[in-house]
């Protein structure tokens, strides 16, 4: 838990699928007395807290309102933001869903490849005999057990909340089409065996989240770049003794040795020796500064040339480089008026989904058409009208807007300012030079008027032919013209 002046608190949130989610816990964490505002992020599974500090609430209330709601919460400590836990829990989610979904997709295949096949490369046994509809319930049963088990968890703590998600819908298609081929089995009539339909249900909404995950996860590598920016290891001075250390040991007014080239670890003050510093991180200039004895250096900037010892004033997360990536985190974990409007769509829109598939099955049915079309059209409301975009395009925009402009030393502070910058039409600056890479780079080639680009180069040559003989000397080289990028 934060102990800053607004009292905030962040949890991970663990089992968030869409925006009907993010307003059940949302909701969830609102109820509990001493909560001023809460703020959820699906991109990032993550819940930022307002607490009254005259009324905070106990970690373990928030837990539990988080649980009631169906879904899993902890404290986000330091060690759940550090690049390698990160990297290793995406990498471990990543091979499970992947693992998941080719075991799926194996036991899947029988059911639609004997439903999609035409009728004469199949035998009629092998498609509607009794030991083959009990392998195809079978081998369905296993798809949702195996592929959609954690959806149709969800889904049941759900509807025993009376909440809409996205798992609701799918698992509501998924199930009907699974039970009414149940049906078909028992009663004889083929036209209702619908396992197919359950299983590329299955097949194509795990394929959608393994993609979404692989989103998620290069937006969150990007962030985690900034974080790399801190080495991990630092030479710390203790009278004569020079030792390695690694930077989460240091403690304020140690004295740490920076030798160049080297990324600073901690903020600090220059106690002696001279640094050349690139400071474009966090100023944008592109040449280095020089920083002496008395001067301050900043956590995340490259000394390019010099050594000197510093002393430490800030370490580990409150350094600058740190402190750059929790201001593009908590950027990420706001919502732009855009997203508010698609979450409050959210919680109305399941229901209405709900209603139009049971009226579509309904209407059908009266109309004269067969059950088995009406069942289907039915399914189809409900899987086709998953609010998963409406639920993830624009947290995941945001997540990927704002690491991105991270990476490149552009801090978005809230999202209110990304969405307003996208109607900016100008810039003002209050300095030249700000704008640049800092290097010369060659823009553009151009060959002097007598010089043909297609004439190969002339070959040196150590024989004796005359001079005269020789091929005449080129005439004037190529002329590059090279530019610093600068405004």
């Amino acid at each position: 838990m934060r102990n800053d002046a607004d009292q905030r608190v962040d949890l991970a949130i663990m089992g968030m699928h869409c925006a009907g989610c993010v307003a059940g816990v949302e909701d969830a964490l609102r109820a509990v007395g001493g909560v001023r505002d809460a703020s959820v992020n699906l991109a990032t599974e993550s819940a930022s807290l307002g607490l009254d500090p005259q009324a905070r609430p106990s970690l373990d209330a928030l837990i539990r309102a988080v649980r009631a709601a169906g879904y899993e919460a902890s404290l986000l400590d330091p060690i759940a933001r550090s690049v390698e836990h990160r990297a290793r829990q995406r990498s471990d989610e990543l091979r499970k869903r992947r693992d998941r979904l080719l075991i799926t997709t194996l036991l899947g295949l029988p059911v639609v490849l004997v439903h999609m096949l035409p009728d004469r490369l199949l035998p009629g046994e092998l498609v509607q005999g009794r030991l083959a509809l009990a392998a195809q319930a079978i081998l369905t049963f296993l798809v949702l057990a195996i592929g959609a088990g954690d959806m149709l968890r969800a889904a049941l703590q759900a509807a025993l909340r009376r909440a809409g998600t996205m798992d609701l819908l799918v698992s509501l298609g998924a199930a009907t089409a699974f039970v009414a081929g149940i049906f078909g089995v028992i009663t004889g009539k083929h036209e209702l065996i619908l396992f197919e339909s359950a299983v590329m249900i299955v097949l194509f909404v795990s394929l959608g989240k393994l993609l979404e995950l692989r989103s998620r996860g290069r937006a969150s590598a990007v962030l985690e770049s900034l974080l790399l920016r801190v080495p991990r290891q630092a030479l710390r001075v203790r009278g004569e003794t020079v030792e390695s250390v690694a930077v989460d040991d240091l403690s304020p007014s140690d004295i740490v040795r920076i030798v160049a080239p080297a990324t600073i670890p901690v903020d600090g003050v220059v106690v002696r020796g001279a640094l050349a510093v690139d400071q474009s991180m966090l100023t944008g200039e592109s040449e280095p500064v020089d920083r002496e004895a008395s001067d301050e250096v900043l956590g995340g900037c490259t000394a390019v040339s010099g050594s000197a010892d510093i002393r430490a004033t800030t370490t580990g997360a409150t350094c600058a480089a740190a402190r750059m990536a929790r201001l593009v985190e908590a950027a990420q974990a706001g919502k732009p008026p855009i997203q508010r409007i698609a979450d409050r769509a959210a919680g109305v829109f399941v229901p209405v989904v709900l209603l139009l598939a049971f009226l579509t099955t309904v209407g059908w049915t009266l109309a004269g058409s067969p059950l088995i079309d009406s069942l289907t059209r039915g399914i189809a409301v409900l899987v086709i009208a998953c609010p998963c975009a409406m639920g993830l395009a624009v947290p995941t925009a945001v997540l990927v807007g704002t690491a991105a402009a991270g990476a490149r030393g552009i801090l978005v502070r809230n999202v209110e300012s990304l969405e307003a910058a996208a109607k900016a039409s100008r810039v003002l600056l209050d300095k030249t030079g700000t704008l640049t890479a800092g290097r010369p780079t060659v823009v553009g080639v151009t060959a002097a008027p007598s010089w043909d680009e297609r004439r190969p180069k002339p070959a040196a040559s150590h024989s004796a032919t005359p001079t005269s003989a020789r091929t005449p000397p080129a005439p004037a080289s190529r002329v590059a013209s090279a530019a610093g990028e600068s405004c």
